[in-house]
């Protein structure tokens, strides 16, 4: 068929509450455990998302056994496909990542020298607006989606909820690029 996203994905809510509601999903749970935790799904959006529920709700003709299925279904996917040839989520232990991890980091041009951020990132073909110099202390704080090791190195995911289409087509490496 033409779309040949499974409906979840299709239909799934969009907006930040939702991309919200996933990361939250994401964030708790264990990945490498992810069948066991359709009521540990159901009560964080009923409870946190109350919107996005009632929405699922209404693609699954008010089947609360068929929202529990379909998102363990569509969350058990994303942690079982490929990051590296040998390597998917679901196979890290809860002691080999962490959830969003915080961090604080000084801007300082004496710490953080953002003319060598600007050319490190033109390098890597990443775009985007000139990074100003930073003359007074500041601080950039957040959250790291996901940090883990695999095969003796660190690394740092960060999940993305976007809609980009109908299709596997769509969210295709060459596709993500142009993001």
């Amino acid at each position: 068929s033409e779309y040949n996203l499974p409906l979840i994905n299709r239909n799934f809510p969009k907006g930040s509450a939702a991309g919200s509601c996933l990361h939250e999903i994401l964030d708790i749970l264990d990945l490498s455990n992810v069948q066991d935790s359709g009521l540990e799904i159901n009560r964080r959006i009923k409870n946190n998302y109350p919107i996005v529920y009632k929405q699922l709700l209404e693609m699954c003709n008010d089947d609360l056994a068929e929202v529990s299925l379909k998102m363990v279904g569509w969350i058990g996917n994303i942690t079982k496909a490929k990051i590296q040839q040998d390597f998917s989520l679901d196979t890290l232990k809860p002691k080999q990542y962490l959830s969003e991890m915080s961090f604080c980091m000084s801007m300082k041009d004496e710490y953080f020298d953002s003319a060598k951020i600007n050319d490190l990132l033109k390098f890597h073909g990443i775009n985007i607006p000139q990074l100003n110099r930073a003359e007074a202390v500041r601080y950039l704080v957040g959250s790291i989606d996901l940090v883990y090791q695999h095969a003796g190195k660190f690394y740092v995911a960060d999940y993305k909820s976007n809609f980009l289409g109908f299709s596997y087509q769509d969210y295709s490496a060459v596709e993500l690029d142009k993001c």
